[in-house]
């Protein structure tokens, strides 16, 4: 799916400094790694830093664990040695 960047505002990080580049395209895939429980999204963009233009790529995957009750997301992008993982519980579990 190809996205127009219409605005400098580079919403995955907005208080980082990195503007996306107004007029290029959002790149983002997805897939299924098992149905209903793993999905992964990819996205490639040109954005803006402080030493000039770069090609950034995010790979986002969101797990449901076997109850459905956590989610956990982990975010690998290119700029980062290592991932941030993020893990949600729905309301009312244990």
């Amino acid at each position: 799916m190809y996205i127009p960047v219409q605005s400098e505002r580079w919403t995955d990080n907005w208080y980082m400094g990195v503007l996306a580049k107004k007029g290029t395209q959002r790149i983002v895939n997805g897939k299924w790694l098992e149905q209903d429980k793993a999905l992964q999204l990819v996205s490639e963009q040109i954005v803006l830093i402080s030493q000039g233009e770069t090609t950034l790529s995010t790979t986002w995957e969101y797990r449901l664990d076997q109850t459905g009750a956590v989610l956990r997301v982990t975010e690998k992008r290119s700029s980062r040695p290592t991932p941030v993982v993020l893990v949600f519980r729905r309301a009312g579990t244990q």
